[in-house]
């Protein structure tokens, strides 16, 4: 049985809060965040491999003589050197940007996390404190589990937001 989380009317269960927390967060990038994450995902693909691979191996074909085209660029290929050069520079500070705004939401999840844990464990410690009045030595399971089924976290996820517009 999976815990449950009430936001609104609906009933979400918890992993299903953490994809809409996701959702909510990437609804609320930046257009250069947009674009960073566009970025990322196709730097990350086969495609851009394979581009890079036929682009460089017909800069230096073409600029060691083999081709009737004229070389423009001749070996030590200076020119491409600085082109990738560039290149690299503006590909790691769109990646990083991108992984910057992942490792925000992680951390805010994580947080999410630990508060939520807190709450089912003072939830458990009340429940046993209660059972253990009531002359009952080992509360059951079931009552535990009715207890922290379902956690009002509509308060915590406005903080959490808060903070992010903040940051």
């Amino acid at each position: 049985m999976q815990a449950e989380v009430k936001q609104g009317r609906n009933s979400l269960t918890i992993d299903e809060q953490y994809i809409s927390f996701k959702a909510r967060m990437s609804k609320r990038r930046t257009k250069v965040e947009r674009i960073a994450d566009m970025l990322t995902k196709n730097l990350g693909s086969m495609q851009f491999l394979v581009f890079h691979a036929i682009w460089f191996s017909l800069w230096i074909v073409i600029n060691i003589g083999l081709t009737p085209i004229k070389p423009f660029d001749p070996y030590p290929f200076g020119f491409l050197t600085l082109v990738v050069s560039l290149e690299a520079i503006f590909f790691s500070i769109v990646i990083l940007i991108s992984e910057n705004r992942e490792q925000k939401i992680s951390d805010i999840r994580e947080e999410m996390t630990l508060v939520l844990l807190r709450v089912i464990e003072q939830q458990i410690r009340d429940l046993a404190k209660q059972a253990k009045s009531k002359g009952k030595h080992r509360p059951r399971a079931e009552v535990i589990m009715q207890k922290t089924e379902t956690l009002e976290i509509d308060a915590l996820e406005d903080v959490i937001e808060q903070e992010v517009d903040n940051s």
